[in-house]
C-alpha cells in the first residue's frame, strides 16, 4: 500500500520489516526505485540486503517500478525505509500535526522591585482573547552582568514610566463592542415588538 506524504498514524508491515506497536510514525518520503536508480542510489543494499530480501523480489520491484517509502517514527525521529509491497495498511484515520508553542519576550533591564504579575495577567488574557486557549505565563529572571548605580536606575524609571500606555486587547474591545450591539438589536426587537401590539 502506498499512503500519501506525511501521513501520521499507526502504520501495518510485513516482515522482515517491523514498527512498534501503537506507536505513531509520518510518512516523510515517497521515491520511485527508478528514481533512486537514476541517481546512483544503492537500493538493493540499503532497502533490501539489510533485512535479507532476495534479489527476486528486488528485481520485480525494479521491473515494477514501485515506490521506496521512508516512515519516521514521531516520538524519537527514528527512519524505516522500506518498499511499498511491504506496507499491509496506512492510518485509517487522518491526524493533524500538533506542537507545544513556547513564546518568550526579552524586557530587557528591569528592577527586581517591579512586580511583574500584572503583565504576566495581561499577556494570559490577551492570549486567551486571540487564541482562546489561557496559557501558563512563567518569569525567568537571569541578573545583568552590570551593576546600575541609582543615578541610572532613575533616569531608566523614568523612561520607562513615561513610555507606559496600557491597551485594551482588541479582541476584548471588540467582543465587549460585540455584546453592546447584541443589547441594542435586542431593544430595537423588543420595542417592534411593543409598536407592532398597539397597532
Amino acid at each position: 500500500m502506498l499512503p500519501l506524504i506525511n501521513a501520521a498514524g499507526t502504520y501495518a508491515v510485513a516482515q522482515p520489516f517491523t514498527v512498534e506497536s501503537g506507536a505513531i510514525y509520518k510518512c516523510t518520503g515517497i521515491v520511485r526505485i527508478s528514481t533512486l536508480l537514476a541517481d546512483n542510489t544503492p537500493v538493493y543494499t540499503e532497502v533490501y540486503e539489510p533485512y535479507g530480501i532476495d534479489n527476486v523480489e528486488y528485481t520485480e520491484d525494479v521491473n515494477n517500478d514501485l515506490h521506496i517509502v521512508t516512515l519516521q517514527k514521531l516520538t524519537d525521529g527514528s527512519l524505516l525505509v522500506l518498499p511499498e509491497r511491504h506496507i499491509l495498511r496506512i492510518p485509517s484515520v487522518a491526524t493533524i500535526p500538533y506542537s507545544q508553542i513556547i513564546l518568550s519576550a526579552d524586557m530587557g533591564h528591569i528592577p527586581d522591585a517591579l512586580s511583574v504579575q500584572s503583565i504576566m495577567d495581561a499577556i494570559a488574557d490577551n492570549l486567551s482573547d486571540i487564541i482562546g486557549i489561557r496559557p501558563t505565563v512563567q518569569i525567568h529572571r537571569v541578573p545583568v552582568k552590570t551593576p546600575v548605580t541609582v543615578e541610572e536606575h532613575t533616569q531608566f524609571e523614568a523612561n520607562r514610566l513615561a513610555a507606559v500606555a496600557y491597551r485594551q486587547s482588541p479582541y476584548a474591545e471588540l467582543q465587549h463592542l460585540t455584546n453592546q450591539l447584541d443589547e441594542k438589536i435586542n431593544q430595537i426587537r423588543i420595542l417592534e415588538e411593543a409598536l407592532v401590539a398597539l397597532r
